[in-house]
């Protein structure tokens, strides 16, 4: 059996375990950007939060904040990733690292190499950052959050029980 040698130009890297520091930066600094948006307001009874959950850059690739990213564990149950976790998706490849630079789960076409990846990676957080308010080439992805305040959930019961005795009153027939 005929065994053939390697050659000396073979590389056998690993994947990386941290981004670059560049790259970590930029993450850090659209999230950022992102959560200084956060809009909450107060209407009497409820109130009402509205968050930059992602943006879609140039209809090519997508950035998520972590605390509303999940995934499903081996019970199938959903597992937030947390707040210090951000999320880029463009093409077929995906990184989810920590705001510190570790790298959570990455996935790339497999004939790219690391530092294309992350310069292709680098090159999208960029122009986020430099056109953020640019509504034609980055889009914003909003969470709307609506919650009931303490006196407003006594409110809309003190509501009801009324709206059900002036329906007694006028239906002889409910008792």
């Amino acid at each position: 059996m005929h065994i053939q040698s390697i050659q000396a130009g073979t590389n056998f890297k690993s994947k990386p375990q941290r981004i670059s520091a560049e790259l970590r930066r930029g993450m850090v600094d659209l999230k950022r950007k992102m959560e200084s948006e956060t809009v909450i307001l107060k209407k009497g009874i409820s109130t009402q939060i509205i968050n930059v959950r992602g943006l879609d850059i140039n209809e090519k690739a997508i950035f998520k904040n972590g605390k509303f990213l999940a995934k499903r564990n081996k019970n199938n149950k959903l597992i937030p990733y947390g707040e210090d976790v951000s999320m880029l998706e463009f093409g077929k490849a995906r990184i989810i690292a920590k705001n510190s630079g570790e790298i959570i789960e990455c996935k790339k076409p497999f004939y790219k190499s690391w530092t294309k990846f992350f310069q292709e990676a680098l090159d999208y957080i960029q122009l986020a950052l430099d056109k953020y308010n640019d509504t034609h080439i980055v889009k914003k992805i909003t969470h709307k959050q609506d919650k009931l305040t303490k006196n407003g959930k006594e409110q809309l019961e003190n509501e009801y029980k009324n709206l059900m005795n002036t329906f007694n009153k006028l239906n002889p027939w409910s008792k």
